[in-house]
């Protein structure tokens, strides 16, 4: 692991996707250089839907939303990229454009996608009552 680092920081070109994943592992998921690791390798590979996925998944939490949704064009027949999809829309709080993407992905298979989309519709029904609720207070 320590020779695939070194030949990151100073031959970028001769990692390997397997290489890129086992220098991954040795990272922190949230760590900076884990997140610039996966945006090289989808810069290097990149038509690989796992390169650009992983690097979907490191813009998402950079919160740079428009780049995870470039990455996840080039992999959007994996299910995986569907449901960070819905995350995307969740994150924004676009709860009705997040609906599809997170019933898609749990019907394919994303036992995350349906938690999220529980979860998502435990907190929109709140937010729905909560704002009748303002209104017929309003009306009294």
């Amino acid at each position: 692991t320590e020779e695939n680092e070194i030949v990151m920081q100073n031959e970028k070109k001769k990692l390997s996707l397997e290489e890129f994943y086992v220098l991954s592992q040795t990272y922190e998921s949230d760590s900076e250089s884990h997140l610039k690791l996966w945006e090289k390798a989808a810069e290097m590979y990149p038509q690989d839907e796992v390169a650009n996925l992983n690097a979907a998944n490191s813009a998402i939490i950079k919160k740079d939303y428009e780049r995870a949704l470039l990455h996840l064009s080039v992999a959007e027949r994996l299910a995986e990229a569907t449901y960070l999809k819905g995350v995307i829309e969740v994150l924004r709080k676009n709860y009705e454009t997040a609906r599809p993407y997170l019933e898609e992905a749990a019907s394919k298979g994303i036992k995350e996608a349906q938690e999220t989309l529980d979860n998502m519709l435990k907190h929109w029904k709140l937010i729905v009552e909560d704002v009748v609720y303002d209104e017929q207070s309003r009306n009294l």
